[in-house]
């Protein structure tokens, strides 16, 4: 049994603020969550083949700027980072209990969004992205952003909704990718995530 020490929250993501000398690159980061996602995976006999490492090494391979936003899929709910001159932004699944643990050990601020490390500049609407941000997406190899509806009083996330087997609407995040297609990576085949 696993027992969480450190950062606990109610929500099903969290976001963190690491320290810029914490690591080097985005993709430093980056690589410790994959890590650790699919050791937990492992554990839990849930290990979809996204491809997230591999995928990433050939970003470096490539020339991509380590320091480019990236998002991957963790448990039920996407990691996305960024860096900033303030630190290094991330949101995650806090369902992966050990990327807590690393960020407590990191010395990262926590909080359940965004406005909690008073970074409202850096982000718009309450959803799991980086408004007007253009991000890497690791297991489709694809630039792109976050798609977002207007509604009265504001922004907000649009979200997939596709119901799966178990009767359940998908609710990943629909992306857009750079040449105006729009996907839902979890329903495009990237593994089952629930």
């Amino acid at each position: 049994m696993k027992i969480r020490n450190g950062f606990v929250s109610n929500s099903s993501s969290s976001s963190y603020l690491v320290p810029l000398n914490s690591f080097d690159t985005v993709f430093d980061l980056a690589e410790k969550i994959i890590d650790i996602r699919d050791e937990d995976w492992k554990d839990t006999g849930e290990s979809p083949d996204l491809n997230t490492m591999k995928n990433l090494q050939r970003a470096k391979k490539n020339g991509i700027s380590q320091d480019t936003p990236v998002q991957f899929s963790t448990w039920n709910y996407a990691t996305w980072i960024k860096k900033t001159d303030k630190g290094f932004l991330v949101e995650t699944c806090n369902n992966h209990y050990e990327i807590s643990q690393m960020m407590d050990e990191c010395g990262a601020k926590y909080g359940e969004d965004y406005h909690d490390l008073w970074l409202e500049e850096y982000k718009l609407g309450s959803s799991s992205n980086f408004f007007g941000e253009r991000f890497y997406f690791l297991e489709i190899e694809k630039f792109g952003h976050k798609k977002y509806i207007k509604e009265s009083g504001g922004e907000t996330s649009e979200w997939c909704s596709k119901i799966g087997g178990k009767g359940y609407k998908c609710n990943n995040s629909i992306l857009v990718l750079d040449d105006g297609t729009e996907i839902c990576t979890k329903c495009e085949g990237l593994g089952e995530l629930e």
